[in-house]
Formats: structure tokens, sequence, C-alpha cells
């Protein structure tokens, strides 16, 4: 327990200090000084315990939620979240890890939503540190005035110790005018382990709560709540609420106050219920694809690397798009191109063995490193590889003749990355773009940016689209990809600029 480590390392700084008895005096300072250290730390610890607690709370909440409605809701309709079921030996599981992974799971998204929420919540403005702070702070006052006190008058360095451990966790062991010299506050505990465990536990129902009300916001057919007081531990100050109706946009405060262990009981629309089609597990993404989920590729494309050179970085000839680049090029060399994303460099080095400058970024380190060693074996010397981000080029304006990508731009933030991509580009410029505008197998399928959405944000950025070849390519396992080739033009400069 953190209180229980805290009180016995004091203890022991005063035994170390201790002689025939009682610490030294010419001590004191160390002996005070070594307070603040060990209360400095306490204070993560304790807040560190505090946030795990919410987010398994906030899980707790979610599946509150399920098991609410497991036994009254018709079997077509879905009781999880996302990928979220409930499995034959009864356990929920958070996603299913056949498709997805835990962070792209839409019990991931709740989750951190609600987290997140709950961590902006300030009461009268103070913040879960803030609190956490308080209660370590009254009891740091009262154990260094009772060091000094107790050093000063030569107490015992036993009772001294004894006495520390009532601030921190046994109250009832302090006796006479120490007692009455420790004043935290009204409503206030004496320990400052059960002040801790007093906001712990406001702060757990809140979380809970909170996961029961993510849940009802993701089903039509729950329309609100009643208002329940635990029966376990009577509430005095909600009793009239019991069974109150609160509708889902309008929740009621649970938590109301300080160790308020009252809960929200889901309430179901009978006609939504019969009103509801069967419900089936199909993450769509549509338009802009989310942040969140985007910074989730950057991440996994790293981890692709760091276990073995992935599939798509195997293959050492150049791909039949880098010569059609060469192409569209008004000059086929003396060409500054910037590729994006480039797994093992095969299409850069090309285009740098055919007369042209290149520089080849990519979001991965273990690419990048590729992309060297077979840079370094072709002796190839007019070819950079650096890591990289489209979303955020370091490049000056106007710098390349080309930009050419495959099979990147559609895991980034298009509105971003378009605009980088014409910001370095010349004016007249060529850009040769390869892109995924929906992925699909059995069970899901992400849109990414359809033709119109892509249109315009090139336009936007004084891109002009010259030409567009479509494909539906099917892979092994029954996955399959429409693919879009697009090749633009930087609009020239306009007289005067």
């Amino acid at each position: 327990m953190l209180f229980e480590g805290a009180a016995n390392e004091l203890a022991k700084s005063i035994e170390k200090f201790t002689v025939k008895g009682k610490v030294v005096p010419a001590r004191l300072k160390t002996l005070l000084n070594r307070v603040n250290e060990e209360m400095a730390a306490l204070r993560p610890h304790v807040a560190g315990k505090i946030r795990t607690g919410m987010k398994n709370s906030v899980n707790y909440g979610i599946k509150a939620g399920m098991r609410g409605v497991e036994k009254v809701l018709p079997a077509r309709l879905k009781l999880g979240v996302g990928s979220s079921f409930i499995g034959k030996d009864g356990a929920i599981r958070m996603y299913d890890a056949k498709i997805e992974a835990y962070a792209d799971s839409v019990w991931a998204k709740i989750s951190g939503d609600a987290m997140d929420a709950l961590m902006r919540f300030k009461p009268a403005g103070i913040t879960l540190s803030d609190r956490v702070w308080d209660i370590s702070w009254q009891a740091e006052k009262a154990i260094r005035n009772r060091i000094q006190m107790g050093v000063l008058e030569g107490e015992s360095a036993a009772r001294l110790s004894r006495d520390i451990r009532g601030y921190l966790i046994r109250p009832e062991t302090l006796r006479g005018r120490i007692k009455k010299m420790y004043t935290p506050g009204k409503g206030v505990y004496k320990s400052a382990y059960k002040n801790a465990m007093r906001v712990t536990r406001t702060e757990y129902a809140r979380a809970y709560t909170e996961g029961t009300y993510r849940y009802g916001a993701q089903k039509d057919w729950i329309k609100g709540y009643y208002w329940r007081v635990a029966s376990g531990m009577p509430c005095p100050i909600c009793a009239d609420l019991d069974g109150a109706f609160f509708p889902k946009e309008e929740p009621p405060p649970i938590p109301a106050h300080p160790h308020c262990f009252c809960y929200a009981e889901i309430v179901m629309d009978e006609t939504r219920i019969k009103e509801q089609k069967i419900e089936k597990f199909e993450p769509i993404i549509k338009g802009i694809i989310e942040e969140r989920l985007l910074k989730m590729n950057k991440e996994r494309w790293k981890r692709e690397y760091k276990s073995g050179t992935p599939h798509w970085a195997t293959d050492k000839e150049p791909s039949p798009l880098a010569k059609r680049l060469l192409d569209i090029l008004p000059n086929k060399t003396g060409n500054k191109i910037l590729e994006i994303g480039v797994g093992n460099g095969r299409d850069s080095i090309f285009l740098a063995e055919e007369g042209n400058k290149v520089i080849g970024i990519d979001i991965a380190e273990g690419a990048i490193k590729l992309a060297k060693e077979s840079a370094v074996k072709g002796k190839v010397g007019n070819v950079t590889f650096e890591i990289g981000n489209v979303e955020k080029l370091k490049y000056s304006d106007e710098k390349f003749d080309a930009v050419y990508s495959i099979s990147v731009l559609h895991s980034t933030i298009l509105k971003d990355s378009l605009k980088e991509v014409a910001r370095v580009l010349k004016p007249e410029g060529k850009v040769l773009l390869y892109l995924y505008e929906w992925v699909k197998d059995k069970s899901k399928k992400y849109i990414f940016y359809p033709d119109k959405t892509i249109r315009d944000l090139a336009g936007k950025n004084e891109l002009k689209v010259e030409s567009l070849d479509t494909e539906i390519r099917k892979e092994a396992g029954g996955v399959e990809h429409k693919i879009l080739v697009y090749e633009m033009q930087k609009n020239p400069k306009k007289e005067g600029n």
C-alpha cells in the first residue's frame, strides 16, 4: 500500500537519525527534507493508481450496460459496441482480436473519450491532481510540524514514528494535543489514506457511470436512465431522487456528491427496439478519416518493420508506376523528385539511376534503413533517404519537379498532406499518386477518401487532376481494394506573382 510504504520510509529515516532513542536535533533539517521528498514521490503514485482504477471503472460501466440489457434484448440486436461481444464462456470481450487490434476498436475509442472527459472534469476548478496534492499536503504539513516539535522537545523517536503513521494511515493512534493539532478541515478525515480513498471511491463511481452513459450513447434503443439509490449504502442526500427518470441527452449527475454510490439504470425504448433492424459490425470510416486512426496507422507501419521485412518491401524491381512517372515528366532526367513512403527504396533508386536527384521519405525508421542499404549495395549516389512526415514536410517551397507516392496518402490526413505536396512542388510540377478509396474483407469495410473529396482537396491546393485510373484488386484471403491512380499538375504561376 502506498501510504503504508511512505510511513515505513519515514520511520526508517527517523531511526537512522536516532541516538539513544531520540532524534539528533542537528539532523532536523535533513529529516524535514526527507519528508518533502517522500511526499513528493507519493503524489504521482497515488494519482496514477486512481487513474488506472478509473479506466477500469469506465470499462466496468460499459460492461454493466451490456449486462443490463443482455437478458431482455432480442437476439437480432447487438449488445456490444463495435466488435465487442459476449463469448461462449459468458465473458465480455472488448474487441474481436480476429479482425482488429484493441487500439483500432470502438471500445478503445469510447473508453479513451470517457477518460478524457473525466480528466477534464474540474469541480470548483480543482483537478484530480489538485485534490491528491491537497490531501498529501495537509498530511505533509502535519508531519513536518510534528517532527519539528518532537525533536526540539526531545520526544522519543518511537513516538514520532507512531504519530506519523497516524497522520498517514491510523488516526485512531493519535493522542491528546497531537490529535487536536491535526485539523485538515470539515468533512475531511484525519488520515491521508482515508482522504485519498474518499477521492478514489468518488472518482471510481464517476468513471463507472461515465462508462454506462457512453454505452447508452451508442444505442438508439436506449432512451434514458432511472436514478437508483445504492441499497447497500443508503444515501440520504439522494433518497428523494430514487426512481426519477432522466432522458439520455440529460443524464443524472452521478455521483452527485462525495461518497455517492447511487447509479444509473438503463431504460430501453420498446418502440425503437421493435423498429430496429439487425445490427452488424461493419466499421466504416467515411470522408476524412479520424486523426486518431491515422496516428495508429503510422505506429502500425513502424511495428511492421520491427518484426521483419513487410511483404510490400520484398520486391526489388521498380514498379510500373515509377516508369510511368518518367513518361509524364517533360524531361526524363535532371528532375528533383520527392517520393513519399519509400518501402525498400526500389522506386527512388530507379528514378535516381535514370539521372534524377531523388529524396525518399518514410515515417518508419525500418524502411529508411532498408532503402539506404539498397542504395549502398547498388552504388547509387544521387538519392537521399530520411525520416519524414508528408503532413509536415521540412522542405522549402517549390523545391521539387515531381512528387510520387504509392499506397500512403490514403492513410494520412489528406487535407494536410496534399497541402504540403502542393507547397513543395514547383509551378507546373507533376504529381503521381496511388491510393485506396476503400478496403474490405468479409467482416469490415474502410472507406478512406472518395474521388470527390480528393478532387476538392486538390483543387483547393492548385493541383489539377489530369487523369484518373481505377481498379478493384482482390488479394488472398478475400481482401479487396479499390485503387485510385491520379496524375496531377500544379497550376502555373499567375502573372505578377
